[in-house]
């Protein structure tokens, strides 16, 4: 056999499918590409875990926000009513109708007693320490 022919034959053989499957390089090739696509594969797996948890949480956060804002707006509705505005502008601004009087009623008990059954405080006998 002359070189050319060995060649052409060695050629042949490579070309051949079952040879090409069968040699380490084509099986490290194929083990290496599966171990590649695995990890890229399980990365993406985590990536969509934890999206999923993240939208369950915003869609809590979303039912949280509408109730709330249901709640608001009932409570808008409520406020504007003549009876609530006028409660609220007697209570908070201190407000009266023509003929009508404000009383206040005063429930300290401090107030009730007289200044001289008081105990002096601390600051006052430490100044009549100088008065004297």
């Amino acid at each position: 056999m002359n070189f050319f022919q060995e060649i052409s034959r060695r050629i042949e053989e490579y070309r051949n499918p079952r040879r090409l499957l069968s040699s380490n390089i084509a099986v490290f090739t194929a083990l290496l590409l599966s171990l590649l696509i695995g990890y890229k594969s399980f990365g993406i797996v985590l990536k969509e875990r934890a999206l999923h948890v993240e939208v369950k949480k915003l869609e809590e956060r979303v039912g949280k926000a509408e109730k709330t804002n249901k709640f608001l707006d009932k409570e808008i509705v409520q406020t504007h009513t003549p009876e609530v505005i006028e409660k609220l502008a007697k209570e908070q601004l201190n407000l009266q109708k023509p003929g009508e009087f404000v009383a206040v009623i005063v429930t300290s008990a401090s107030s009730t007693e007289p200044l001289s059954t008081l105990k002096p405080s601390i600051w006052q006998r430490f100044m009549s320490l100088f008065s004297r």
